[in-house]
C-alpha cells in the first residue's frame, strides 16, 4: 500500500514540476486535470508522513523537560496514525 502511495506522491511532484516548465495549453490542461485527481490523496498522505516523522522525533527526545510532553503526545499520534 505504501509503495503505491509513494509512487502517487512521486507522480504528483513530477506533474507539478512539468506544469512549471510547459507553455503548451493542451499539456497544461492535461497535467492540471491529473494533478486535481491526485491532490486529495497526496495531501492526506503528506499529513500522514509528517505525523509519522514527528512521532519518530518525539521518540528520540532526550531533553528531560521535553520528555514529559513527548510522553503525552506519543500515544495521541500513534492513535491518529492507526486510522
Amino acid at each position: 500500500m505504501f509503495d503505491k502511495l509513494d509512487e502517487t506522491l512521486k507522480l504528483f511532484e513530477e506533474i507539478e514540476k512539468r506544469l512549471g516548465e510547459t507553455q503548451d495549453p493542451k499539456e497544461i490542461m492535461k497535467l492540471s486535470k491529473k494533478r486535481a485527481e491526485l491532490e486529495e490523496i497526496v495531501t492526506v498522505y503528506r499529513e500522514y508522513l509528517d505525523k509519522k516523522n514527528y512521532l519518530q522525533e518525539l521518540k528520540e527526545v532526550d531533553d528531560p523537560e521535553l520528555e514529559e510532553l513527548a510522553k503525552e503526545e506519543i500515544p495521541v499520534l500513534e492513535k491518529e496514525l492507526e486510522k
